[in-house]
């Protein structure tokens, strides 16, 4: 792997894992935000356990597939959800980066 690869697939794994512990600390309302979409209550602790999980399964090659699918099916289901609750900019963009963020690795891994 490329060293672009390598330093592409870190910032892929941080960015999900960062994802993770703001969901499980329910920062910025997340657990209101799950709801107002839908979601049943403590449904940000399984999108966390995912987004941890995927993000850990990134840094290891045998994983790494896994990983990219788990962590495509939480960001395919985010925006999703995004655009049929009407989610607004201030959650589709960084929703849209993280999907692009995880192409890009899918791509150069």
């Amino acid at each position: 792997m490329s060293a672009a690869a390598i330093v592409l697939t870190l910032v892929t794994a941080v960015a999900f894992a960062s994802a993770g512990v703001v969901n499980a600390l329910n920062a910025g309302g997340a657990e209101q935000n799950f709801r107002a979409w839908g979601y049943p209550p403590g449904w940000r602790w399984v999108t966390a356990a995912m987004e941890l999980a995927g993000a850990a399964a990134l840094l290891d090659a045998r994983t790494r597939p896994l990983g990219l699918a788990v962590l495509g099916l939480v960001i395919g289901a985010a925006i999703v959800t995004l655009l049929r609750h009407r989610g607004g900019l201030a959650h589709l963009v960084p929703a849209t980066g993280f999907g692009a963020l995880l192409i890009a690795t899918i791509l150069l891994t």
